[in-house]
């Protein structure tokens, strides 16, 4: 009897596909929650120990995130990266399927929307921490944590919406000079790895 071969690899998905995906979904949705916050007044709401919680939560977090780019390219920028990277790209497995594109949005419009919602979740969670910390009374701290969250999920959103479209500028960049397709497996295609596969333009 044979044995179905559990370990056939996913399709391979456009890498720029993916990315121009994730950066309109992040993109869309950090607007409308801070254009919403703003737009309903919430801001003037805060106390001042609510904005600095703001400050601190998003600057720490934003500003580890710069810090370990800065290390990665200490020696090359992650442009020269991700180049490199790609240079040494093989050709696709011969197995292996291409994801039609419609199929690569969908998801990534899916899993973005998602990433959107646990932005706010963890922001919430580690705001309502940290105001723990700097003293503000328990009873006290919902009262604009929805407010807050939704600041600084959206902050995290065009953050993270700003880093793919910059990635994928790279890769189209690399893609119009080689004349090369960038392919990789689904929801990798910000990897700064090994995991990307190259192929002539359809």
């Amino acid at each position: 009897m044979r044995v179905s071969d559990s370990t056939e690899p996913p399709p391979l998905v456009e890498a720029t596909t993916e990315l121009r995906t994730l950066y309109a979904v992040l993109a869309f949705a950090g607007a409308v929650l801070l254009v919403a916050d703003l737009a309903l007044g919430h801001l003037g709401r805060l106390t001042p120990l609510e904005l600095a919680d703001v400050i601190i939560v998003f600057g720490i977090s934003t500003g580890a995130s710069i810090a370990t780019a800065a290390a990665l390219g200490a020696w090359s920028g992650p442009k020269i990266l991700y180049r490199n990277i790609l240079d040494r790209a093989p050709d696709p497995p011969p197995q292996a399927e291409r994801e039609p594109p419609s199929r690569t949005r969908t998801r990534t419009l899916l899993v973005g929307a998602l990433t959107a919602v646990a932005f706010i979740a963890a922001a919430a969670l580690a705001s309502a921490i940290l105001l723990a910390v700097m003293g503000k009374e328990r009873h006290d701290i919902p009262k604009h944590l929805i407010t807050i969250a939704a600041l600084i999920g959206g902050g995290w959103a065009l953050a993270c919406a700003a880093a793919a479209w910059t990635v994928k500028r790279w890769l189209q960049r690399w893609e119009h000079l080689r004349g090369q397709r960038v392919l990789c497996p689904p929801l990798h295609a910000a990897s700064l790895g090994e995991v990307y596969f190259t192929s002539d333009r359809d």
